[in-house]
């Protein structure tokens, strides 16, 4: 698994061609440049208090990276109680976020900081987090437990930065590696195992091979994870930009904690419209869709039940009534996972109608068929556009001179956004008649209203009643018919 990478945006190695001052000022210029000045506070305030303490993990790995920054992590080599005096002397607020393990959060100008006194962690007899902590003295003891060497980065104005795993030289070569004991760090904490995935989609980095084996002999600790916290790190997976080739190579772990899609690895389509096995190409399929989580998982799942669904005649595979089947794997997974039950009809509904043009020339698609389509989705054009959005993702992961589907989405975008520039009827609210004028005019039943206003919709889409209020209300005092 440890295959050399060049990182997409590798910063560091651009800037320090440019550079011909010595590495320790062109680090501190660097990160004193992007350090904002609420946290320069926060640094010399302690410092003046005779309390060290450095910028650590992540945020340093992000300006290195040239990557969006967030939160701001500061260790010390003093206690919680000893910051807050500080933070309190100058008027910041403070609060006992994690004081148990010996972190306070300091709050300047709106900006949040959480200190930690420099610690080691004990067992993790939860597989996540430590039984108890240990102050520690010195920086280097704290990066010790850290999880990946690019994260287990310190750095203040006075010592530039302290890099004791060369973490720096995994930034710019692309590599997620574990800090010490890769098994170690994994049986720790198996949270752990998922931001090393979320890492490679995030950041297109690659996995040591040390690390990936560990990540993979530990997997079943996954199981022993609160879901919120697993769904928010495979959320976070799912939505980076190199998905598809991190849900390819670590595969063993996707399919631990998604077991439904295991049969579908190798799974062979033998026909000529596909040049990728199931999960191959659901995988090209999720990196071709726009990063919204569920799209993502629509992507993801919607051909889940090919295997189960597979017939060969004369060495040709066919799935017929696949898209129902994945439908069903769908709803399971994404109840097992927690979602509620509006994201989760969302996603089935992709899943389930992903096939439903197919084969439909671009010529054919009109203006009327688009409306009636639309009326189907209860006039929820963003759904339409979602399904579009699969329809071609699933076109693109598809063999080349195949993928017919691209030009299909676009033809389907593209008559949708003519009726919303023309303002052509698609939903019961655009009729010109209400349910009051169906009970007004007819004597149906209340429960078939609904059923009458949909049929007035369908007539004003076939052009066979004007949308207007008199000649709707002379249909329906004809009979409705």
């Amino acid at each position: 698994m440890n295959t050399k990478h060049t990182t997409p945006i590798d910063t560091l190695v651009q800037l320090e061609r440019k550079s011909a001052r010595d590495p320790h000022t062109f680090l501190n210029e660097l990160f004193t440049s992007h350090l904002p000045n609420q946290a320069q506070c926060l640094m010399e305030a302690l410092n003046n208090a005779d309390i060290e303490a450095f910028v650590v993990g992540g945020w340093l790995r992000d300006v290195v990276l040239d990557r969006p920054r967030h939160d701001i992590d500061l260790s010390a080599n003093a206690p919680w109680e000893h910051v807050e005096r500080v933070a309190l002397s100058h008027g910041w607020s403070v609060h006992h976020t994690g004081i148990a393990h010996g972190t306070l959060s300091v709050v300047i100008d709106g900006m949040c900081f959480e200190v930690t006194q420099y610690r080691s962690d004990g067992t993790y007899s939860d597989a996540r987090h430590p039984d108890a902590v240990s102050p520690v003295q010195t920086i280097e003891d704290d990066l010790a437990r850290r999880d990946f060497t690019i994260n287990a980065l310190a750095w203040n104005a006075s010592r530039g930065l302290v890099d004791a795993y060369r973490g720096l030289r995994d930034c710019k070569r692309g590599i997620i590696r574990a800090v010490g004991s890769a098994d170690m760090r994994m049986s720790e904490d198996a949270l752990r195992i998922l931001r090393a995935l979320r890492f490679a989609s995030e950041m297109g980095f690659s996995i040591n091979e040390e690390t990936w084996h560990a990540m993979n002999t530990r997997k079943t600790l996954l199981e022993k994870l609160p879901m919120p916290r697993v769904r928010a790190e495979f959320e976070r997976f799912l939505e980076g930009s190199h998905v598809q080739k991190a849900l390819v190579a670590y595969a063993d772990i996707v399919c631990a904690l998604i077991p439904e899609l295991q049969a579908s690895r190798g799974f062979d389509q033998k026909t000529r419209y596909h040049c990728f096995d199931v999960y191959e190409h659901s995988a090209h399929c999720t990196g071709f869709i726009p990063a919204q989580t569920h799209l993502r998982w629509a992507a993801l799942l919607h051909d889940s039940g090919k295997p189960s669904v597979c017939v060969e005649e004369q060495g040709v595979r066919h799935f017929h009534g696949h898209a129902e089947k994945s439908c069903i794997i769908t709803r399971s997974v994404l109840s097992r996972f927690g979602y509620r039950k509006r994201v989760i009809d969302r996603v089935c509904y992709l899943v389930k109608h992903h096939d439903d043009m197919l084969g439909v020339p671009c010529e054919e698609i009109t203006m009327t068929m688009v409306q009636h389509l639309l009326k189907t989705m209860k006039g929820n054009v963003e759904l339409f556009y979602e399904w579009c959005a699969l329809q071609r993702a699933d076109a693109q992961a598809k063999a080349a001179g195949y993928q017919e589907g691209v030009a299909l989405a676009d033809a389907l975008e593209a008559q949708c956004n003519a009726i919303l520039k023309c303002g052509a009827p698609y939903s019961l609210k655009q009729l010109a008649i209400t349910g009051d004028d169906v009970c007004t005019y007819t004597h149906c039943e209340a429960c078939d209203i609904g059923a009458i206003l949909t049929k007035a919709l369908e007539r004003v889409i076939d052009k066979r009643c004007e949308n207007s209020h008199d000649a709707l209300v002379n249909w329906l005092v004809a009979g409705s018919s």
